[in-house]
């Protein structure tokens, strides 16, 4: 008997204690907005995170900014609100000394989310795209070089400010640091003819007059190529068993620049001809690796669009890698724009021995000029390999 007496006060003492700590819990709500300083009409205040400080408890907003903490000990708290403009400005919010009573639901005053730096102005814009004469368009990416093959572009975008904000503002436009060209935009659309000059173009394009500004982070920059006239060079060395064989020879290209003599080959795979800095003009020369792993493979020479000019093309047996003489035939295909010749040596080469295979006439002839002629040793003047 006295153990049941027990355990009904037991229960009664819980059951007590249980109803009172209901009664120690309490509920704010409240409402999130965007300082209106900002001048960011379309933010909605959907899904910020809102919480008490030095408390793990938490809310999320709904799409109209409104929240509700639940389950709060009864206390005094503050607020905080946190929230992205986009991948650059953080904005947040606080409201201070909130007291909750047990049972009662406490409607806080609004917060107020501001930035936490002073770098909130963001400019920037979006899907920058040029159109060509035919109508095909390509996104502009920064600090890239674009081949067009137009001179007449128009380039089309939208300016914006923080979240999804389009501006009616003026949008700058400067090729190669020549004069200014200004452009008003319609709620952050923007659309202006633009004429290129042959190769490069350095286009800046910033929002609002003055590039210098310092609010202003909107500077975008990129290079468009125009090349009217594709002068295309693929040229490829192979000779037979050169992939499978170790010793089956080791052959070197040799494109010389008949204006300037400089050649392009192994100890110069990059020179830079035609235009200063200008690499859609220069030749570049892979050598490949044979089955074995050493660089003893067939090798490529490519120059996007060649300047005008003579280039002649030659191959010097540099090695064959082993002990005696192997006399080895290889053969050139050379691909000029959708243009294809293959050339063969006119006869099997010994080491040291050039083969003048041809001149290489820029704008293209109808082909290239082919001489076919083997120089012995006693007459090769090539460089060689360090």
């Amino acid at each position: 008997m006295k153990k049941i007496v027990l355990v009904l006060i037991v229960f009664v003492f819980f059951n007590s204690c249980s109803k009172n700590d209901t009664l120690q819990f309490g509920t704010i709500k409240g409402k999130v907005k965007i300082s209106p300083e900002l001048g960011i009409n379309n933010y909605t205040p959907y899904l910020v995170s809102v919480w008490l400080e030095t408390s793990q408890i938490v809310a999320i907003t709904d799409s109209a900014g409104n929240y509700s903490l639940l389950n709060i000990p009864e206390g005094t708290y503050n607020i905080k609100a946190q929230d992205y403009l986009n991948e650059y400005n953080l904005i947040e919010g606080k409201i201070s000394n909130i007291t909750v009573n047990g049972g009662e639901t406490v409607t806080a005053s609004d917060i107020i989310l501001t930035p936490v730096n002073n770098n909130v102005n963001n400019f920037y814009f979006n899907n920058l795209e040029i159109t060509d004469s035919t109508g095909y368009s390509q996104y502009l990416y920064p600090y890239q070089d674009l081949v067009v093959s137009s001179s007449n572009i128009k380039l089309t975008g939208y300016a914006k400010k923080n979240y999804n904000y389009y501006l009616d503002t003026v949008v700058s436009i400067q090729i190669n640091e020549n004069d200014i060209i200004k452009v008003n935009t319609s709620k952050g659309w923007f659309s202006q003819d633009i004429i290129l000059n042959t190769s490069k173009n350095d286009i800046k394009v910033w929002i609002g007059e003055d590039e210098n500004n310092s609010n202003n982070s909107s500077l975008f920059e990129t290079t468009l190529v125009y090349l009217n006239n594709i002068q295309s060079v693929n040229v490829e060395l192979n000779w037979e068993s050169d992939y499978y064989s170790i010793s089956a020879g080791d052959f070197d290209i040799h494109l010389i620049n008949n204006n300037t003599n400089d050649s392009c080959w192994y100890n110069n795979t990059n020179p830079d001809w035609g235009i200063e800095d200008f690499s859609y003009d220069d030749p570049v020369l892979y050598d490949y690796t044979n089955a074995y792993g050493n660089s003893y493979g067939s090798e490529q020479l490519r120059i996007y669009s060649a300047a005008n000019g003579a280039y002649t093309l030659k191959v010097y047996y540099f090695s064959n890698h082993q002990s005696g003489s192997t006399k080895v035939t290889p053969y050139i295909s050379l691909y000029l724009n959708n243009s294809y010749q293959t050339f063969y040596a006119p006869e099997a080469m010994s080491v040291g021995d050039t083969w003048t295979v041809t001149v290489i006439n820029v704008p293209f002839e109808k082909s290239a000029i082919s001489i076919n002629k083997i120089e012995h040793l006693s007459t090769n003047y090539l460089p060689k390999k360090k």
